[in-house]
Formats: structure tokens, sequence, C-alpha cells
């Protein structure tokens, strides 16, 4: 039995120390970006709000648009939710300009209750609407399978930055990074 004990002892610190090590280093780099597919938004997509106002994806064209891929059953994307929500509020409130940038967090999930116990209404920054996609078919149409995943889309509805996982958003070089996209796109 003190082998069986001490086996086990040690399964479930490499356990752990493997979860951690997963958590810790998956996220990545604030300044790393997957390849973009030169894609464009379809206009017509459509999705629901809170309070039930249908949402098209048109309506961002003329913006830069954040769109965020979520869901309450993805454990990384509930992790960096906080991180993501003070990033966002920091980079509306430091904007001049808060129209520039619009921000559409889409939730994965079957239902407002599951959404709201991660992500609060209360918590939302300016210019942010919260959708439920309940198809699941707009991230599909993009070639999304892995969540959280973050587009970061232009005025002509098309997508110049793609951030696949959990991202650093405290890490200054994020912000950084997402002007200097938004800045590459205009010239």
């Amino acid at each position: 039995t003190r082998k069986k004990i001490w086996m086990t002892a040690v399964l479930i610190t490499l356990l752990t120390w493997s979860a951690w090590a997963l958590i810790r280093f998956d996220r990545r780099s604030s300044m790393e970006s997957v390849e973009i597919r030169r894609i464009s938004l379809n206009p017509e997509y459509r999705f629901s709000d809170r309070q039930g106002k249908e949402h098209k994806v048109g309506e961002y064209g003329g913006n830069w648009t954040l769109i965020h891929f979520w869901a309450s059953w993805c454990a990384p994307c509930v992790s960096e939710i906080p991180e993501l929500l003070q990033f966002l509020g920091t980079l509306v409130s430091s904007s001049n300009r808060n129209d520039d940038l619009k921000i559409l967090m889409v939730s994965l999930d079957d239902s407002w209750a599951a959404a709201d116990r991660v992500l609060k209404p209360s918590s939302l920054p300016a210019n942010t609407v919260s959708v439920i996609d309940l198809s699941k078919g707009f991230p599909g149409s993009l070639g999304i399978t892995k969540y959280p995943e973050t587009l970061l889309v232009g005025p002509d509805r098309k997508i110049v930055g793609r951030w696949i996982g959990p991202q650093a958003w405290n890490d200054p070089a994020w912000g950084r990074a997402l002007i200097e996209r938004m800045r590459a796109h205009v010239r």
C-alpha cells in the first residue's frame, strides 16, 4: 500500500504540474497572430442580443471591429474574460474617438443564462455588443474551430488580424500590436 500511495502522489503531482503548464504556457505571445485568409465577413449574417434585437454583420461596416468568439463551456474562454474586459475598457476609454472601434462578443452558448454566468451585461465596456450565435454558423463560416478566437476586422469588413486561443490581454504589447495592425491596414 505504501507503494500505491507513493505512485498516487507522483501521479497527482505530474497531473497538477501538467495542468499548470498548459494554463500558463498556452497563452500566445501578445504579438503572435495566425496567418489570415483574405476573407470578408458576410454582411447578411444575423444574430440576436440579450434583448432579442437582431444584429447584422453589415452594421459594423465602416468601423474597426474586434470580434471575440467564446463560450461558458470553454475553460480558456472563461479564464480570460476578466482580463479581456479590462483591456477593452482601457482601449475604449483611451481612444480619442470611441466610435472608431466596435466590439462584438459572440457567445456560442445555447442560452443567455449560461452566457451570463461568465459575462455579465453590466461588465461590458462602451461600444460593446454581446450576442449569442445559436446556429453556431458564424464561426464555422470563417473556419473557426477553436475557442477563444479573436478577429480584427477593418472598416471594409476584411479580417486583418486573427488570434487563436487565450491571449495575454494585460500585456501592453498587445494593445500596441492591435494599433499597429490597424495602422498597417490603413496604409
